[in-house]
């Protein structure tokens, strides 16, 4: 298993690099940048919904949005070796954050800040792709303590976000809402048209007529903001290979009418 880095504030300095060691074929080398100010003219501010130190966002800092939740890193590992029984190096994995930890911790103005590695998937004794225990890797946020959240009822229309860098070349990342409906293959921001959503470095937004898929179901179920669970930010497993991962996610913020 690879070992986590504790010291988050590391995250600024980890370049991407590091994990082409461990991920063969990583895509590209690039270090966490600064936070700039989002300045383009299609920026909106909506609601920041901003997390303690240790990732938590309070009711009481998130306006009339009602939202309280914290954040969260999940990837596929554990699965990919119990149930799918592939061997360890074969598995998504995370450098940071520990996904065991009872915290994740922010990484001062970076925001939340993850590396790491998606697996390349592969097939099954039987012949078909392991999707289901190769999925990936992904770091998100619980919208309510209290069961599913109702983003209509609350007037919010969607998420606006902060990106540190571009994604590399066929990273791939999905924003994907997880709803009580759609759990297991949540809508993604940009799908059914797409696989992945359009995220670039910079101040990213959507509303929820954007939101739908996820593409590779036929009829996916649709999309319901008054069942919401997480938003969360995910690198998919690709048949072509592993991916390697790094990138920071602020100045989150739901936008309201």
């Amino acid at each position: 298993m690879p070992t986590s880095v504790s010291a988050r504030s590391q995250l600024a300095v980890v370049p991407q690099c590091m994990l082409a060691l461990t991920v063969a074929g990583a895509e590209g080398c690039r270090t966490s940048a600064g936070l700039p100010a989002d300045t383009g003219s299609g920026a909106r501010a909506g609601q920041l919904l901003v997390p303690d130190e240790n990732g938590r966002i309070d009711r009481s800092t998130s306006g009339s949005t009602g939202i309280q939740g914290h954040w969260f890193a999940a990837a596929d590992t554990d699965a990919c070796q119990k149930d799918g029984n592939h061997v360890a190096r074969e598995c998504s994995f995370f450098v940071s954050p520990d996904p065991r930890a009872p915290n994740f911790q922010r990484t001062g103005d970076l925001g939340m800040c993850t590396v790491g590695g998606a697996a390349k998937v592969l097939a099954r004794p039987d012949g078909n792709i392991d999707w289901a225990n190769m999925w990936g890797a992904r770091i998100g946020v619980t919208l309510s303590d209290d069961g599913p959240y109702d983003a209509l009822a609350h007037g919010v229309t969607g998420f606006a976000f902060h990106m540190d860098a571009e994604p590399p070349p066929n990273t791939g990342l999905r924003v994907e809402l997880f709803t009580l409906a759609t759990s297991g293959s949540p809508a993604v921001w940009g799908g059914p048209a797409a696989d992945t959503s359009p995220v670039h470095a910079g101040h990213n937004e959507f509303r929820w007529t954007e939101v739908g898929g996820p593409a590779f179901l036929n009829n996916p179920p649709p999309f319901d903001p008054t069942q919401l669970l997480s938003i969360a930010f995910t690198v998919p497993s690709s048949p072509s290979g592993p991916k390697s991962f790094s990138f920071c996610i602020s100045q989150l913020a739901a936008l309201e009418y």
